[in-house]
């Protein structure tokens, strides 16, 4: 049975898939444009720049809000190399320690973790984004945890608090990741749990 969700994750999979080819022509005409001339210039490096920008934000969309496959694998160091992409604050700096594959399904639930977790980096930060393995009843899996520092740190419990009983709160457009993390989450079979103080946060999944 397909749900709103899962509905909503296949619409924006196709925009995202159909918007790589013209952009990445556009990056193509880009080049073909410099090679003619021989020489670069301010306006056709600013255009090259966002185009970078755009396929990169593209990839993220893709990761974030696109429907995972089971069975698909995402090389770490291309997760590592998205991460300033995540979200739209550059004085946010992250670093990721994870095994060399993650599933599509967890980089997804990070990818959203990041996204709501922006919302209280508004003067920037650190976040320190770490695989554990987590040992329960004889069997083993990854849980995921994320340390997040900043001086000025801005938390609304209004988005935060409904996600422990994993109910989507009331959101805008702008702040659609914590409509879907929820979905994310039980698509993993796993809460969100976390615990701040004045200047922190550590969530965990």
């Amino acid at each position: 049975m397909t749900t709103d969700t899962d509905i909503a994750e296949l619409i924006s999979a196709r925009i995202c898939h159909d918007l790589v080819s013209p952009i990445g022509a556009l990056g193509n005409g880009v080049e073909l444009l410099e090679l003619g001339t021989g020489k670069s210039n301010p306006e056709m490096e600013l255009l090259r720049e966002s185009i970078t920008l755009v396929n990169a934000r593209l990839r993220v969309f893709r990761l974030a809000f696109g429907l995972p496959y089971d069975d698909h694998l995402v090389p770490a160091a291309e997760f590592a190399a998205l991460l300033p992409q995540v979200g739209t604050n550059a004085r946010i700096s992250h670093h990721l320690s994870a095994p060399d594959m993650i599933p599509q399904a967890q980089v997804q639930a990070v990818a959203l973790v990041l996204m709501c977790l922006e919302t209280a980096l508004p003067f920037g930060g650190t976040v320190e984004i770490a695989a554990r393995e987590h040992q329960s009843d004889a069997s083993s899996h990854i849980r995921w945890q994320i340390n997040a520092k900043s001086d000025r740190l801005q938390w609304d419990n209004s988005r935060w608090l409904p996600l422990l009983h994993g109910d989507p709160p009331e959101v805008s457009a702008r702040d659609v990741q914590f409509a879907l993390l929820p979905g994310a989450l039980k698509r993993l079979h796993r809460t969100l749990d976390f615990e701040r103080g004045e200047d922190w946060v550590r969530l965990a999944f």
